[in-house]
């Protein structure tokens, strides 16, 4: 498969499965060991979570939170809301700052174009 066909693939799936991927490619990036450049100049190396656990959860109960911000550590749901500050104010108050942090699209909702 080329790059364009994996792309035309990728524009086919739901908003939410495109989200999933998007952040599973990113760990897939960090785990490579590939170094960051910060804006100070320094180079630190990334880690990576393993967020597989967090994957399979939403798959399976994307129906039930749709709509909702939810914050997931492995497979247990820590908040959710339909705002995010809500949930973003409860992972402060349990002081998990390693939380994933995910928008459930409702499921009749349209691709958001950022218009």
């Amino acid at each position: 498969m080329n790059q364009q066909q994996l792309i035309d693939s990728f524009r086919q799936l739901p908003i939410e499965e495109q989200r999933a991927v998007l952040a599973k490619l990113q760990d897939e990036i960090l785990m490579q060991g590939r170094s960051m450049k910060l804006a100070s100049g320094k180079v630190t190396s990334a880690v990576s979570i393993d967020r597989s656990q967090e994957y399979k959860w939403v798959a399976a109960n994307k129906e039930k939170y749709a709509g909702q911000w939810i914050a997931l550590k492995g497979d247990q749901l820590l908040a959710y809301s339909a705002k995010f500050k809500v949930v973003s104010a409860r992972l402060k108050e349990l002081g998990i700052t390693d939380a994933l942090m995910l928008h459930i699209e409702a499921l009749d909702a349209l691709p958001y174009a950022g218009i």
